[in-house]
């Protein structure tokens, strides 16, 4: 411990300096995710109605919208926490840098192309809610296209949480990249953000149908999604050598 020099109250023991406050990649990456999760707000609010646009055109400023504060949401998760990353002195159970298990690459099996057939039919799936609602002259067009697209969207953020569980194995074609231990697959993420970024767009496309049960969807997910952190924290991490 570095004691005062009774000049200024800094501590003599080589802490004379400032504090080592910089700008650094966790930073950026902070600061890109508040971006991006701020210009939801900014892009619903654009007056795409007189801008005489064709519909299916349209769609697609409400849909960049929401995968922009996905995307923010997932770059703010990813903001290095203060504490220090896990560390493994074991051989038999390394650790990246990041505190995470390697990755290994394993042939795909049978299991790992079902997975990933299932998951672009669950995304043509979400592609076609998509176009329906586009090029919809009707209001029970929209209605069948935002359903569609939400349960779309939900097969694929379930079909995520249960490869992330280890329940399911990961979608791959040739090669399946798997944690050397532990079972939380890096695959589960992209379905999971495709389906949710999928069953957000449908919801707001529905709300400003009028649709009265599209704004509890979304005060749902939100809740959801704030619950989920915390409920997470409390698992054990199949990630960890020693099981804590």
């Amino acid at each position: 411990m570095g004691t005062s020099d009774g000049r200024d109250g800094q501590p003599s023991g080589g802490l004379d300096g400032p504090l080592p406050n910089r700008f650094d990649r966790g930073t950026f990456v902070g600061c890109l995710g508040i971006l991006c999760v701020l210009a939801l707000p900014g892009l619903l609010f654009l007056p795409v109605e007189s801008w005489s646009l064709p519909p299916l055109i349209a769609q697609l400023v409400p849909l960049v919208g929401v995968a922009g504060a996905a995307l923010g949401l997932l770059l703010l998760s990813r903001v290095p926490g203060a504490e220090p990353a896990p560390r493994s002195s074991d051989p038999l159970h390394p650790l990246t840098r990041a505190g995470r298990p390697p990755l290994v690459d394993r042939p795909a099996s049978a299991a790992n192309q079902r997975g990933c057939l299932a998951g672009l039919g669950l995304a043509a799936l979400a592609v076609a809610g998509y176009l329906v609602v586009g090029l919809a002259t009707r209001q029970t067009a929209t209605l069948l296209g935002t359903l569609l697209t939400t349960a779309a969207g939900g097969g694929l953020v379930a079909y995520g949480a249960l490869v992330a569980a280890g329940r399911l194995p990961p979608p791959a074609w040739r090669w399946a990249r798997m944690p050397a231990q532990g079972s939380r697959a890096p695959q589960a993420l992209p379905l999971a953000f495709a389906g949710l970024v999928s069953v957000l767009w449908a919801l707001f496309v529905a709300a400003s149908h009028g649709y009265f049960w599209a704004p509890l969807g979304v005060g749902a997910i939100i809740l959801a999604g704030a619950l989920t952190r915390p409920i997470t924290r409390r698992l054990p991490r199949p990630d960890r050598p020693d099981g804590a």
